[in-house]
């Protein structure tokens, strides 16, 4: 698969740069385009309708993040491409795929890029499947102490690491404690929309009501349920729910 690029960085070198490291080293990458004007970019992308934007986050006038986010819904995917190491959490609020230093680390933008082409195959093939799973209708079974409980994946809000046991919540204010492990139903449940956002904890991403990232950082769940986010899962998390399409305001 090849992938039309565009790049945008108002510095020349900067774009040179890029522009050099892609053609010597992703033959993947059809670049078809390159500017220093946001305005300029804008056309490009309505023109071409890129895969994928090389986007630098100083544009002189405006920011990346800004210009980006004035696309209410990008059909492309961005990577930053950037001097500055301050911005990468409201990058990745932007749903951008990756947010990469200068200078370029070539074995971190082609595993970048690697991510775009993983994220159109999956498109694809949601678009060409004839039948999908509805998670609604997925059970799991659960042992206890007591015996065996078979429930919805639908109806689990988050689980907690209790020792070696499992703490399932679920709604309407039950839960259930299991003799499995938490590492057990992560990858049990990896495929539903659950993510491990510290090590006592795994969420359901549709009981996700709001991301916090200032300070203490943090999800609150439609529950009222606040857990925290472990730092070196952050930018992971922000990611995952990139790639769920799930758009949350962050504070």
């Amino acid at each position: 698969m090849k992938l039309k690029a565009i790049i945008v960085d108002d510095e020349v070198f900067g774009r040179e740069n890029i522009q050099n490291i892609l053609n010597n080293y992703c033959d993947d990458i059809e670049i078809v385009g390159s500017t220093g004007d946001t305005e300029t970019a804008r056309t490009i992308i309505q023109a071409a309708s890129p895969d994928l934007l090389f986007l630098d986050m100083d544009l002189g006038v405006t920011t990346g993040i800004e210009f980006l986010n004035s696309f209410e819904k990008p059909a492309f995917y961005t990577i930053f491409v950037t001097a500055y190491d301050n911005f990468a959490v409201k990058a990745f609020r932007t749903n951008a795929i990756d947010y990469i230093l200068k200078p370029i680390d070539i074995s971190i933008l082609k595993d970048a890029i690697r991510k775009v082409k993983e994220r159109l195959e999956n498109e694809s093939r949601r678009t060409n499947a004839t039948t999908a799973i509805d998670p609604e209708n997925i059970k799991i079974s659960i042992s206890t102490i007591s015996g065996i409980h078979v429930i919805k994946v639908s109806d689990i809000i988050y689980l907690q690491s209790i020792n070696y046991y499992t703490n399932l919540f679920l709604n309407l204010d039950q839960s259930i404690l299991s003799s499995k492990n938490l590492k057990e139903y992560e990858n049990m449940l990896k495929d539903y929309g659950f993510f491990r956002i510290h090590n006592s904890y795994i969420i359901n991403v549709r009981y996700l009501e709001q991301v916090v990232t200032n300070q203490k950082k943090f999800v609150l769940l439609k529950t009222k349920k606040k857990i925290d986010i472990s730092r070196r899962r952050q930018s992971e998390f922000l990611e995952f729910l990139s790639d769920q399409s799930i758009h949350i305001e962050s504070k």
